[in-house]
Formats: structure tokens, sequence, C-alpha cells
């Protein structure tokens, strides 16, 4: 049997799960997941210009760029599940 592997469906896993999702990849990846947003928003030289973080979920990665750089650099972050992008928000 096929698994249905659609936009739709995507969006439709990732928009049930929103509201436990950090929650879930803190737990399940035992913190690792902190740690390579600290060290990726780290590695990144101060750009000219914004940074896009795309597939940005619940703006993790876009809030360790922010902790980094500060207000100075524009970070758009943009994901294609609506109840992610609300929880970022917030």
């Amino acid at each position: 049997m096929a698994v249905d592997k659609s936009g739709q469906r995507v969006r439709a896993m990732f928009a049930q799960i929103a509201r436990r999702y950090d929650f879930l990849n803190h737990f399940l990846s035992g913190g690792t997941d902190v740690y390579w947003r600290w060290r990726t928003a780290r590695a990144v030289s101060v750009p000219a210009g914004p940074i896009l973080d795309v597939c940005t979920g619940t703006g993790d990665l876009a809030f360790a760029f922010r902790r980094r750089l500060g207000d100075d650099v524009a970070i758009i972050g943009t994901d294609f599940t609506h109840e992610m992008l609300v929880l970022a928000q917030r």
C-alpha cells in the first residue's frame, strides 16, 4: 500500500501536531535540535541582506538567528502550514 505523501496530507499532519511539535522535537532529539540551531546561528556570518528561514515551523531557527544577530538583520520565516506560523508569531 502506498503512503500518501502529498502536500495536502503533509500539511494536515503538521497542522495536527503543531501545538506539540516543539516538545516532541526537543524530547525525541534529546535536546540535540536546540544545539544544532545554536551552532547554525553562530556559524553564519552577519549577512548584508535578510535571512530567509524556509520551512520555519514554529520559528526556532529564526529566533536563534534573532538572538545571535539582533534587530539589525531582517529575518523572514516561511512555512506551508499556517498553524505552525501562528505559533511562531506568538
